[in-house]
């Protein structure tokens, strides 16, 4: 199952970008033993579609910290600081906009960051927030945090009711039912 969700993950990023070098960012992740901070930088400009603005890790995880997804202390290093599980919950969950409780958007703790994720399933229940992640678990936790935030987008948008049965309206359906009725011939389906 995780492989799927790996393959998924490369597969749909992959789709959004031409580029083959976010492709060998992507396998590099997810063949880490622990990820590191520069990881999660790449993650989050690879879905923000960005990856091409920043040249080196050190751009890229000041560019997170720009954009208030992460703020990094003078003292962190990302290149060699490895992701944990409350970072990466902040992270997802600032960059995809997704619900926060009350406390995690009053403080901002990591520790309050993971149950929020455990709340929206992007980590499993009574993760520890100091929880060092593999490459694998990161790319996990940031393709739940990107499909949440893209069904959260969709969700009120109009769909058309009438479109699974060919037409784009009532009006339209009665009146190939009336023609097939009166014909007994099969209505042709309209091409868009």
């Amino acid at each position: 199952m995780k492989v799927f969700r790996i393959a998924f993950v490369l597969c749909l990023l992959l789709a959004r970008s031409a580029f083959a070098d976010e492709l060998d960012i992507l396998r590099g992740i997810a063949v880490a033993t622990e990820a590191n901070m520069a990881d999660l930088c790449n993650i989050i400009l690879i879905q923000r579609g960005e990856l091409d603005k920043y040249p080196d890790a050190t751009k890229r995880c000041g560019a997170v910290a720009e954009h208030k997804i992460y703020t990094f202390s003078k003292d962190d290093i990302p290149l060699i600081m490895p992701v944990t599980a409350g970072a990466a919950s902040k992270a997802a969950i600032n960059a995809h906009g997704l619900e926060k409780s009350l406390f995690f958007a009053l403080t901002g703790f990591e520790w309050y960051a993971v149950q929020s994720a455990e709340h929206l399933g992007l980590v499993k229940a009574k993760t520890a927030h100091y929880k060092k992640l593999s490459g694998e678990e990161l790319l996990a936790i940031f393709e739940i945090a990107y499909d949440q935030a893209e069904a959260k987008a969709n969700w009120q948008k109009p769909v058309n009711p009438y479109e699974p049965f060919g037409g784009n309206s009532y009006a339209e359906i009665n009146k190939v039912y009336d023609k097939m009725t009166e014909t007994g011939k099969e209505p042709t389906k309209n091409k868009k």
